[in-house]
């Protein structure tokens, strides 16, 4: 049978086809036929007159051939690049002025494009111009920025020539309007982005670099300083600064997360990493590919390893000789809140399915003495999740008055659509007299945006005015309506920075105009650039269930063998405790009720649990909650030096309105005997409210040494208390433990 090859057609002969030398002969002409031809030419610039460069051959278009310009050196600014063409020159014009620098023109007359590719890709060149502090910004002319805006949405090659290093003060997407940009660094020429700016661009195939070539300055932004939307091609380490001496986490880290998947090269003899299994680097379910390369250090979440050698484990998926499966960290960008509930309560909320959110309370310092290095029930610890409810909505906005006339009265939001039966009802105020005010001081985003919201009632008033800063912009606003009461949000733009709005009713009488904040809106359509001091969060006990028992540990427990007793979290025996709160990578301090609004949450937190004055060891514990869609994950590590009886890596107290275990294994809860059942083996347990469907899960690191004298993972139920689940590394069994990570998420609908 004859085939054909995918891209010019050419016929491939089997072994012993006949007149095969004549196919290949023929294949041959095709593909010469297809070959560009190409000409170097050089010259210096000579600004804005340009210099004349004589074709190599008279052409019969100007769309024969293309020219690439690429300036070899660099005493003075160049500017944009401008070629004109003819059929027999072109010129080449030096848009700053330049009459010092010399350039090298590439020209390529090509004979079929629909052999060779399917897109002509214009070349734009950066401006090196000292003149341009920002590149990301658009104002000024020959920056990164304002050329991706000049593409729009062609297919182009953006060039940054070499020697100097670009700042953007903001991230910028080449992706926002076309996936066919790709990046070309000349050598030496590098983007410094500032903190919490990032450079996205479709994917590592689009960046034209030598995988040693460092491309990015991390100074300013180490975290997030590169994104990619698909993980095609290969992208590598070296692209941040990794040069293959020192610890390089920091680097392979923020490479790994500029996008989930692909493949990760590792261009280095030796590639060293984090110093321990509790601290290894999260590589983001990518393939590592070295070229021969030792790693030295820890590597986790990787789903294969190419030409590499693992110094420190025993080459398997997971950084510690107990070989494991980590869930994969999957950040996403919806909004979310950090609540501080009381002096030792705060709570995380985030979006969740079905239109609901799910909101996870932490409280510290509660504890058993019960077989346990805690002493009274509220010795010191860490926060640990105590609750785990789904809020029906979730609102906020700002109330704060600046400034005010009349008498202003509080008044509890109650219009609200879904059916609640608890929580906290968000407050907002209303009025009654004629010229009435009140004033909002509020900073107005870069965009200029900024909302105001109203009751609308039958009662209430039909002409309110809107000002900001003095200037009338809703002038006799009717505020009623002959309909169900609801919530009225009227969007306006203005001048970004501190604005004061002010509202005045004007409606002589009873009619009360109720205002519910400036910036009000649901949690999921909540921005995290404006200004929020005020929220309610709605629940409906009665058919939306709260998935956590606060008398379980609720994430691990550990049993010291030679002390003879349980510690961390409920347990007690922490100290040195540190907890940091971040909101989009800001550390965030709350008071008492206050809320803060961020895409990026997390509560990082550090302690020691000590076991030798009972005669056994202890352990250094690291932990991060970072909050997702629809639940969060705990991440924790130890390092230290003791020897567990129990270690569970996964245990949590289900509360017992979840009554079905719809996996590893089905079982009707409510039908089984007070006792343990022992699971098949798995990552992830489903539990299942049988009425209203509700659904509680957890993804886990299952590992894969276990010492589990259960024989695996297990149901435990308590009547009137909880069924737990269960999974341990070692439980009733011992195990020297030195370092050991793990991860669990956690997600209720």
């Amino acid at each position: 049978m004859t085939s054909y090859t995918t891209r010019m057609n050419l016929e491939k002969p089997n072994r012993g086809t006949q007149n095969w030398d004549t196919i290949i002969n023929a294949n041959m002409d095709i593909v010469d036929s297809a070959f560009s031809e190409t000409y170097r030419h050089t010259g210096t610039f000579n600004g804005t007159a340009g210099v004349t460069v004589t074709l190599s051959r008279t052409a019969d278009s100007t769309s024969d051939y293309t020219v690439y310009v690429t300036p070899t050196t660099r005493t003075a600014s160049i500017g944009d690049i401008e070629v004109e063409k003819t059929t027999t020159n072109f010129v080449v014009k030096s848009h700053d002025n330049n009459t010092s620098d010399t350039f090298e023109a590439a020209v390529v007359f090509v004979n079929d494009f629909s052999y060779l590719a399917s897109n002509v890709y214009e070349k734009w060149y950066v401006s090196r111009s000292a003149d341009i502090t920002n590149h990301a910004s658009l104002t000024n002319s020959g920056s990164f920025a304002s050329i991706v805006a000049a593409i729009g949405s062609d297919a182009a090659i953006i060039s940054f020539p070499g020697n100097k290093t670009y700042v953007i003060d903001s991230s910028i997407d080449t992706t926002a309007s076309s996936n066919d940009i790709y990046l070309h660094f000349q050598p030496g020429a590098k983007l410094k982005p500032a903190s919490g700016a990032t450079l996205t661009v479709y994917s590592p195939e689009h960046i034209i670099a030598s995988p040693r070539q460092q491309i990015v300055d991390v100074t300013n932004n180490s975290i997030d300083p590169l994104a990619f939307t698909v993980a095609t091609g290969k992208r590598s380490p070296g692209w941040l600064g990794a040069d293959g001496t020192g610890d390089e986490s920091t680097e392979l880290e923020a490479i790994a997360n500029s996008v989930s998947g692909g493949v990760i090269l590792l261009p280095f003899s030796t590639f060293t990493v984090a110093a321990s299994s509790s601290d290894y680097v999260e590589c983001n379910g990518a393939i590592i590919e070295g070229q021969n390369t030792t790693v030295v250090g820890y590597l986790g979440n990787y789903v294969d390893k190419i030409n590499l050698k693992l110094n420190n484990d025993d080459g398997e998926n997971n950084p510690t000789a107990d070989f494991a499966v980590h869930p994969v960290i999957i950040r996403d960008a919806s909004i979310k809140m950090l609540r501080r509930v009381g002096t030792n309560k705060y709570a995380i909320v985030a979006q969740s399915s079905k239109g609901r959110y799910v909101q996870a309370s932490l409280e510290n310092n509660i504890t058993t003495t019960t077989n346990s290095l805690a002493s009274t029930s509220s010795d010191a610890t860490a926060f640990r999740v105590t609750e785990l409810i789904s809020p029906v909505e979730v609102v906020c906005g700002y109330t704060t008055k600046s400034g005010s006339s009349g008498t202003w009265s509080n008044s509890d939001l109650v219009e609200i659509e879904p059916t609640y039966d608890g929580g906290l009802e968000y407050v907002y105020q209303r009025c009654t007299g004629s010229g009435d005010y009140a004033e909002y001081t509020v900073t107005v985003p870069s965009d200029g945006f900024f909302s105001v919201s109203f009751v609308r009632r039958s009662d209430t008033s039909d002409d309110v005015d809107i000002l900001v800063d003095g200037s009338l912009v809703e002038e006799a606003l009717d505020t009623t309506t002959a309909g169900s009461d609801d919530i009225y949000t009227l969007n306006y733009y203005t001048t970004p920075g501190s604005r004061v709005i002010k509202i005045i009713n004007q409606t002589a009488g009873t009619d009360a105009v109720r205002v519910v904040g400036i910036n009000f809106a649901k949690l999921k359509d909540q921005r995290n650039d404006v200004s929020i001091d005020t929220h309610g969060v709605y629940v409906n006990d009665a058919s939306v269930y709260d998935a956590l028992n606060a008398t379980s540990e609720n994430d691990i427990a550990i049993f010291d063998h030679d002390a003879g007793k349980w510690g961390n979290g409920y347990h007690g025996g922490e100290s040195s405790i540190s907890t940091t709160f971040y909101c989009d990578g800001t550390s965030t301090s709350l008071s008492n009720g206050e809320e803060a609004i961020c895409q990026d949450l997390e509560i990082v937190q550090s302690y020691t649990i000590d076991w030798s004055g009972s005669g056994g060891g202890s352990l250094d514990v690291t932990s991060e909650y970072i909050s997702s869609f629809g639940g969060y994950y705990y991440k924790w590590s130890v390092v230290g030096d003791m020897n567990a009886r129990s270690f569970y890596t996964t245990l949590f107290g289900v509360n017992e309105n979840f009554d079905e275990l719809m996996l590893p294994k089905y079982y009707d809860i409510s039908a089984l005997s007070d006792g343990n059942y022992v699971l098949p083996k798995s990552n992830y347990i489903e539990y299942r409210q049988s009425t209203s469907k509700q659904r509680f899960s957890i993804t886990h690191t299952q590992f894969a040494s276990d010492g589990n004298n259960y024989g695996g993972p297990f149901l435990y139920k308590d009547s009137g208390t909880y069924h737990k689940y269960y999974n341990a590394i070692v439980a009733n069994g011992y195990k020297n433990v030195t370092e050991l990570a793990g991860i669990n998420f956690i997600q209720v609908d």
